[in-house]
């Protein structure tokens, strides 16, 4: 599953996984080998890990999807465009064409209309340094 994209819906969810699944619904439509983990802080809700397609799916109370992370090798697509496949800088580029109100920050990028942010560490010493993560995110997750 792979080299299937996963396309992002702003607030739906992102290829057959949805906001609000339970685990039981992710891992039955996944159908990989996962890890459950808690991320820490002040969270008690779990994590499944996939990691050989590169997905984390968060969950919260009462078990109920709120996030989906995506990094190499799994392909986060929104609007066409594979946002593990560009630079920060592409990706501030693109997203603020969607998003006005675009929240950049010196490793990261938060688009609240769209439900996405992405990662990148070593955007603050070359914004043209790549993604390293994207996720997906429920409406009101950042706020």
């Amino acid at each position: 599953m792979n080299n299937v994209p996963y396309d992002i819906q702003p607030f739906i969810g992102a290829g057959d996984i949805c906001f609000g699944m339970t685990p039981e619904q992710v891992r039955s439509c996944l159908r990989g080998r996962y890890s459950t983990f808690k991320r820490g802080g002040s969270t008690d809700e779990p994590s499944d890990h996939f990691e050989s397609i590169g997905v984390i799916v968060s969950y919260k109370l009462p078990g109920l999807v709120n996030t989906i992370e995506f990094y190499t090798p799994s392909k986060p697509v929104f609007e066409g465009v594979n946002l593990l496949a560009v630079s920060f800088r592409e990706m501030v580029d693109f997203l603020r064409t969607k998003d006005m109100k675009l929240r950049v920050e010196f490793d990261g990028v938060y688009s609240d209309e769209n439900g996405i942010a992405a990662y990148a560490p070593l955007a603050k010493d070359d914004p043209d340094s790549p993604v390293e993560s994207v996720i997906a995110f429920e409406k009101g997750y950042y706020d």
